[in-house]
Formats: C-alpha cells, sequence, structure tokens
C-alpha cells in the first residue's frame, strides 16, 4: 500500500477516498513507469489527482452523496497493452462509464475511435492531435487541455493582426510537431498567408535556417521543443536572423520557463538573449488569472500553493489532470441523480435506464459541462477545451537573484503577456501599450523594393526630343510620298515593302525619344504603353 496525500489510497489497483458514500468507478490509465521523454507521468500527475479527490470529498450535496474510485490502468505507451488492460478491467468488472486518460498519444488514437462501442467517454488531460478532431469519429473523446490546432489557429490571426502574409516555418523532425506542422500548412493556406519556405532539422538547425535565409524570409514560425530552442536561437545569431527585420513566432503549446539550457561553444548567453529578444511565443495557459475561487473552493494560487507544500515535482499537465477530475465526478453525479429522479417519479414502478440511455445522459451532460476550473472556465463547444491562448514577448533577459556573469546559470528570457487569443470567439486581443519591436514597428514580411524613375536633364531631354520632332516629320513627308506615288504607279509584281517598314520603324523609334522622358502619372497607362513600346527599367531602391 502506497500512499499519496492524506486521503487517497492504493489498494491493489485501485485508488479510493476513505468514507461511506455512494461509489462512483472511473477507470483511470496513464503510464506508471516511464512515459515520452523519460519521465515519470504517474509520480508527477497524481499530487494533482490526489487534491481534486480531497476537494471532492469536502464537497455538499449532490456530490457530498459520492465517492469518486480510480480503477489505475497502466498503459505503458502501448496501445496493444493498454488495450489489453482496458478490455480486461471492463470484463472483471464493476461497469463503468467514463475514463481518465492522457499522456500517451498513440493509446488516445486507438482507444479513442473504439470508445462508442465500449460504451465508454474519456476524458482527457492531454492536448488532442489535429488527427483526433473528426467529431464523427472521435465524438467519445474531451480533453481539458486544448487541443493541438487551437495553438496553430492563434498563430494565423497573429500574422493577420500584423498583416504578415509571407511566412516560413522551421520544424523539429518528430512524429508530434509533424501533424501539427501539417495543420499549420492548411491553416495558412485558408487563410491565404503564403508560405515561402518549410524546413525540417533533426540535429543540425542551421541548414534549415540558412535555406529559409536564401528563402528571403522575415517572419519565421518554429515548430520544436524547448530543449531545442538554444540550438536554434545560437543558429539565428550567427546568421544575422534577428533584429529589427525579422520577426520569430514559437507556437509551442505548452507553458515553459524558457530557460536557454546548456551555451554551446559558438554562442555566448548575450549572444542568444540577443537573438532571442523580441520573439513571441504562443502557449496554452496552465492556470487561470481570477482572484476568486473556482467550484473546488480554491483559487489557483491556493491551488499551487498546495502542491509546491506537497513538494511535488510539478507537470505541465497537473491543473489540466485536476480539472478532468472534476468534469468526470459532475457529470457522473449528474448522470446518476438524473437516473434517479426517473425512477422516484416514472409511472411505472423500478424504472431502471438502459445503459445505452445511460452513455446518451452522459454524453449530453459533458458537453453541456460548464464551470470554473483552475485553469480557467471549462467548457467545452464540438468537443473542444474552451480556452485561452497566451501571446508572450521575450524582452531582454529576467533579472534574477545570482544571475551575474560569474554565476554560470543558463539564461532566462524575460516574457511578458502583451496579448491572447480566446477560442470562444478566435479574437487576438494585443496590449500595443507592452509591445516593443527591434525596429520603427513589427517588421515587414518580405524585402521592400522601391521603383525610381530615371532622371534626364532639361536642356538634353529638348534637344533630343527636337531632333525626334524632325526626323518625325521628315519620315512622314517621305512615307506620304511614297504611299502616293503606290497609288499613281502601282507596285511592280515581286517587289518588297521594306521601305515602308524601315520608315515606319525609324517612326516609332523617334516617337518613344518623346515619350520616355515622360513620368508615367502624365499619360494614362494604356496610352503611354502604346506609344512607348520600349521603356527604362526601373531602379532598385532600398530593401529593409
Amino acid at each position: 500500500m502506497a500512499r499519496f496525500g492524506p486521503l487517497l489510497l492504493l489498494v491493489g489497483p485501485v485508488l479510493v477516498l476513505a468514507g461511506v458514500r455512494q461509489p462512483l468507478p472511473v477507470l483511470f490509465m496513464v503510464p506508471v513507469g516511464s512515459g515520452s521523454g523519460g519521465e515519470n507521468l504517474t509520480a508527477s500527475l497524481f499530487p494533482a489527482v490526489s487534491l481534486a479527490l480531497q476537494d471532492l470529498e469536502i464537497q455538499t450535496a449532490p456530490l457530498g452523496k459520492y465517492q469518486v474510485q480510480l480503477q489505475l490502468l497502466d498503459s505503458q505507451c502501448d496501445p496493444a497493452k493498454a488495450l489489453k488492460a482496458l478490455f480486461d478491467a471492463l470484463w472483471a468488472g464493476p461497469r463503468y462509464l467514463l475514463m481518465l486518460g492522457g499522456a500517451c498519444p498513440s493509446v488516445t488514437s486507438l482507444i479513442a475511435r473504439a470508445l462508442p462501442a465500449l460504451g465508454l467517454l474519456q476524458v482527457s488531460f492531454e492536448a488532442p492531435p489535429p488527427s483526433l478532431s473528426n467529431r464523427k469519429w472521435y465524438r467519445h473523446l474531451f480533453s481539458t487541455a486544448p487541443p493541438v490546432r487551437t495553438v496553430n489557429l492563434a498563430t494565423v490571426k497573429l500574422l493577420q493582426r500584423f498583416r504578415w502574409r509571407r511566412v516560413g516555418l522551421l520544424t523539429q523532425d518528430r512524429p508530434g510537431p509533424t501533424e501539427m506542422t501539417r495543420d499549420l500548412t492548411r491553416q495558412l493556406l485558408r487563410a491565404d498567408v503564403q508560405l515561402a519556405a518549410a524546413e525540417r532539422f533533426s540535429g543540425d538547425a542551421c541548414s534549415g535556417l540558412r535555406r529559409l535565409q536564401d528563402e528571403d524570409v522575415r517572419i519565421i514560425v518554429g515548430h520544436f521543443e524547448d530543449g531545442s530552442v538554444t540550438e536554434v536561437f545560437c543558429c539565428a545569431f550567427r546568421l544575422g536572423l534577428f533584429g529589427p527585420r525579422y520577426q520569430w513566432i514559437l507556437a509551442a503549446g505548452r507553458p515553459s520557463g524558457w530557460r536557454l539550457g546548456w551555451q554551446p561553444s559558438s554562442c555566448s548567453a548575450s549572444s542568444l538573449l540577443t537573438a532571442a529578444d523580441g520573439s513571441f511565443r504562443l502557449q496554452v495557459r496552465q492556470l487561470s488569472s481570477a482572484n476568486t475561487p473556482g467550484v473546488s473552493g480554491r483559487t489557483p494560487q491556493e491551488y499551487l500553493k498546495q502542491l509546491n507544500q506537497e513538494g511535488s515535482e510539478v507537470n505541465p499537465l497537473h491543473a489540466f489532470a485536476y480539472d478532468a477530475v472534476w468534469v468526470a465526478a459532475r457529470v457522473l453525479v449528474q448522470v446518476k441523480e438524473a437516473a434517479k429522479i426517473r425512477r422516484k417519479f416514472s409511472s411505472l414502478r423500478n424504472v431502471s435506464v438502459s445503459e445505452e440511455e445511460e452513455g446518451k445522459m452522459l454524453l449530453e451532460a459533458v458537453k453541456s459541462t460548464q464551470f470554473e476550473g483552475v485553469t480557467g472556465p471549462v467548457s467545452f463547444r464540438n468537443g473542444e477545451r474552451m480556452t485561452v491562448i497566451e501571446l508572450i514577448q521575450f524582452q531582454g533577459e529576467e533579472s534574477r537573484p545570482g544571475s551575474g556573469s560569474g554565476s554560470g546559470a543558463a539564461p532566462m528570457l524575460s516574457g511578458v503577456l502583451v496579448g491572447e487569443f480566446n477560442t470562444s470567439h478566435q479574437q487576438v486581443r494585443v496590449l500595443n501599450q507592452l509591445l516593443r519591436f527591434k525596429g520603427p514597428g513589427p517588421a515587414r514580411d518580405q524585402t521592400l523594393v522601391r521603383q525610381q524613375h530615371r532622371r534626364v536633364g532639361l536642356l538634353l531631354y529638348c534637344v533630343l526630343s527636337a531632333a525626334a520632332a524632325g526626323t518625325i516629320f521628315i519620315t512622314l513627308t517621305v512615307l506620304c510620298i511614297i504611299i502616293i506615288g503606290h497609288w499613281r504607279w502601282p507596285r511592280r509584281p515581286g517587289a518588297s515593302p521594306q521601305d515602308e517598314l524601315l520608315l515606319l520603324g525609324l517612326l516609332l523609334s523617334s516617337g518613344s525619344v518623346l515619350f520616355s522622358g515622360l513620368d508615367r502619372t502624365s499619360l494614362p497607362g494604356p496610352t503611354l504603353e502604346m506609344f512607348c513600346s520600349v521603356s527604362p527599367e526601373p531602379e532598385p531602391g532600398y530593401s529593409s
């Protein structure tokens, strides 16, 4: 027997709370060992789940009449083993209506398709990938974490906010970011934003950045993990892809402290901070900013303080797991109470609710869920969690005690919340007074070319125009004489009209001299193009 918190007991595979209440059995599928990236997901998520169960224990009716019992299943991040563990639990009983889970996308993708056939509904705390957005197939899957595609949508809205129409994409060569990249590409296409170049890297990010530089990409969207931030910005500094002419947008999704980590030998701490300064990061809001107690009676600050007091390792998913337990408890209690009322007031004595009806009631209860959680207002629309995506701009180094040059600590960027994207109304709100760009304003999405007209001296233009006018007069005279002569003396058979063609070419060439010195605004465009078949090439101005 292992103990997690004062009330949560691990008895065999079942997590229960002490007390005599009507049980609500719920499956809880997580990798008990090491998940993706080698982290112990169970150890970091159990404190939040334990705290949620403790807070449910002190609730009044109707929640207070029930007790949530979690049946722990080890998914091992293996779809085959997870499916076997699920079938074994359903066979052994009791009858389960709902399952909590997440942390392994491969397991979630497989089980989510089978949920309707199994008569289960899953509340996840992991952001579902774009491949699970089809509500016809995955209508029984809900997640308290917003889907990955909302970060891409926020990226597109941010591009439209600053009128950036041409961007480049840098992606880490891994299965997760690849699916996110495909979704972003589709959204850019729908928003009529040109994807000038899309590069992927696995080990060396500099090669992909060089290709973006060759394509003259100024707005760079990055899809890579936090561990690669240092390498990318080191390459950006060496290639000069920073400053007032460039803008980085890092669509990360999860919150992060954004410590730049290890320092490559070719880049100093100041170089990394210089390259990253002014960049944007889009991330999911992990904790609500409200100071009022939520449905659990705790404010988000009190919730985080309680977790820190226990000295447990904090996982980015902990707050979403906490709210997922509350979603499960509220919808199960709502269904149980509705079934109890139906049995009590039905005209037929001892009428029972069928399993199919119970599943439909549970599905409708989740869709209508609405309460204030530690992650903010919890509600679903078309199966997706409504939330806020934070827009963070990094503005120089954060001042921390002992962060001097001799401390040896990795540099920490100072992030300023300059805006947010609300998935409810899908609009970006930017606080312009907090923005800080390297140049006079936002960077341009491509090189600006200014066309300048060639200037000709007035005296030279008058002399050439007078000569051209005289040539035109003489040419017209000779051409009229030849035409009149052809009327009187018909052309001999086999004679070629070379003289007339030469005179016509001389007439057009002389006429172009008169119009080549005029500004394009002096005559309408079609008229000028008709008379001036040979126009001087514009000289390029400066680029920015």
